[in-house]
């Protein structure tokens, strides 16, 4: 999984810096949301649903086509009692490489899109896991530089011991640096 996530990124970058340099449109991402437990029905039973934060950059391939990377951080709390190895809550770390794909151009008032990805999260210094997300969204211009956006993702990590599938519903915003 290691393998195919860094071909990925270094076929994305090298395809990525050919258009950056043909003058698309490359963009910031900031914002928080929710963070669900979704699957297996342990990980419910002691982790309650949480929140995150997350920054990303980004560029356009095509109008209809861009991809980004994102950065994540995850916080819950945990139904364990106190001397529990997590009884202060879970805290997370992820990257992802997404590509973003719309049926309008990402430069529309209104661009809803389809998101699909891989990456990598970090449970604790020891655990980790590959991982893969797909999901919707809508972004929504502002002015031609700045937008918000909210997005739905479902996210699945393939850790050793069993996959931990968690659904992110996710507002922030969006500034583009080149057009």
């Amino acid at each position: 999984m290691k393998t195919r996530v860094a071909i990925l990124t270094i076929a994305i970058l090298l395809i990525g810096f050919s258009g950056l340099e043909a003058g698309k449109r490359n963009y910031f991402t900031v914002g928080a949301g929710g963070t669900f437990v979704h699957k297996p029905e342990i990980a419910k039973k002691y982790v309650n649903d949480g929140y995150h934060a997350f920054l990303g950059v980004g560029f356009d391939f095509t109008p209809w086509l861009s991809t980004f990377i994102v950065g994540e951080y995850h916080r819950g709390s945990s139904n364990r009692a106190q001397g529990s190895w997590f009884s202060e809550g879970i805290k997370a770390k992820g990257a992802f490489l997404l590509m973003k794909v719309s049926p309008y151009k990402f430069e529309s008032l209104l661009a809803p899109y389809g998101v699909a990805g891989v990456g990598y999260v970090y449970a604790d210094l020891s655990t980790s896991a590959g991982a893969t997300t797909i999901g919707l969204g809508t972004d929504f211009w502002v002015t031609s530089q700045i937008g918000a956006f909210i997005e739905w993702r479902h996210v699945k990590a393939y850790f050793s011991e069993v996959n931990v599938e968690v659904r992110l519903l996710k507002i922030g915003v969006i500034y583009s640096v080149g057009q």
